[in-house]
């Protein structure tokens, strides 16, 4: 039996259109539906779906990737796209992306999981993170970069130790890299991380679960005004705060405002400037660094810096306008300065993580 690459090789110069086909049916049949379905199973398995949920998702989301992989091996074959060097490489990363995309609302904890350990591989010297030949992301010590195969993720009792100490304890008794969808599911078991798959998740809940309904309200008013302040911002300056938004212990706070109802995948893209297909490729990575800001914006390290300032400097007379506004009314004494105590509260959090972190430039 012919290889997926020589197979692809002979589609792309096929002289009829009717052997194109033909050829086309038999890297479908013979290699990718196979290898697209391992790979949304294994994407899709770290996020505690119940099995009739998963498999609904899985069909859905096959049948979503098999037709992108489709139109684009097509358009590599009339030359209006650049030729796919690795199929399986390829077909990983799509069916990555449209698991994420798909996911991002149903399991926001499980999400927001993810990004805590894709930070911490990024960022902690001791871990690493590449993709292997087959296009499947891998985690390990840092030692342990570019190999290529992973082995089975250990299991792990209960616990509440701090992620990057059950990182580094999971990568120790695992004494081999691990694919990252098997770590996230490992690493939320342990944790007691779970996402209701019988219920929607309810924005209020995200934001502060513990709190009443008054106070969830004002919670959810205040970004929304903040969220208002930052569409006003320039693009550069919105993308330079946006794409490195993080909270005071390092994690992404940009996913969460789809949860939370504050904002759309599809706006923030749009303020963004990119296509929602572009976002889709780095939402993983968020928050990026300024070196990856800059390549993107196609500017300076430096001016990243200063954009993210001044946008800083302008949200924080903005947030300090809006506090002075809950002042007035006519609301009684107390309850007033409960209300305004609750504002400063999320706002602070709010302006910690956007342009007051301790140790940000």
């Amino acid at each position: 039996m012919e290889t997926a690459t020589e197979l692809y090789s002979r589609y792309v110069t096929a002289r009829t259109e009717e052997e194109a086909q033909q050829t086309l049916d038999l890297l479908f049949s013979h290699w990718l539906m196979g290898w697209c379905r391992e790979a949304v199973e294994r994407n899709l398995g770290c996020y505690g779906l119940r099995d009739v949920d998963r498999l609904d998702l899985i069909s859905d989301v096959v049948a979503e990737v098999l037709l992108a992989l489709m139109v684009r091996l097509q358009t590599a074959r009339t030359g209006t796209a650049e030729p796919v060097n690795n199929l399986r490489a390829y077909l990983s990363s799509t069916a990555q992306n449209a698991c994420f995309g798909r996911i991002r609302s149903r399991c926001p904890r499980h999400v927001q999981l993810q990004n805590r350990i894709r930070y911490l591989l990024r960022n902690d010297a001791r871990f690493a993170a590449w993709t292997n030949k087959a296009g499947d992301p891998l985690a390990g010590i840092a030692a342990w970069r570019g190999r290529d195969a992973a082995v089975p993720c250990p299991e792990l009792q209960r616990t509440v130790v701090p992620l990057e100490q059950l990182l580094e304890t999971t990568f120790t008794l695992a004494e081999g890299p691990l694919r990252v969808t098997d770590l996230v599911r490992t690493l939320a078991t342990a944790l007691g991380i779970s996402d209701s798959p019988t219920a929607p998740v309810e924005p209020d809940s995200v934001i502060a679960p513990e709190r009443g309904a008054d106070f969830r309200m004002i919670e959810r008013e205040a970004l929304r005004s903040l969220w208002s302040e930052v569409r006003e911002l320039p693009t550069q300056q919105r993308s330079a705060i946006l794409l490195n938004l993080r909270d005071t212990e390092g994690q992404g706070v940009v996913e969460l405002l789809p949860v939370t109802g504050i904002a759309s995948f599809t706006e923030i893209a749009q303020l963004l400037d990119m296509t929602e297909e572009h976002l889709a490729s780095i939402w993983n990575d968020l928050p990026l660094e300024d070196a990856r800001i800059a390549e993107l914006l196609q500017l300076s390290r430096q001016q990243v810096i200063n954009l993210r300032k001044s946008a800083r400097d302008r949200l924080g007379r903005r947030m300090r306008k809006l506090e002075g506004n809950t002042g007035t009314g006519s609301t009684s004494e107390a309850s007033r300065g409960t209300d305004n105590r609750s504002l400063r509260v999320r706002l602070g959090r709010m302006a910690e993580s956007v342009f007051r972190r301790k140790g940000s430039q």
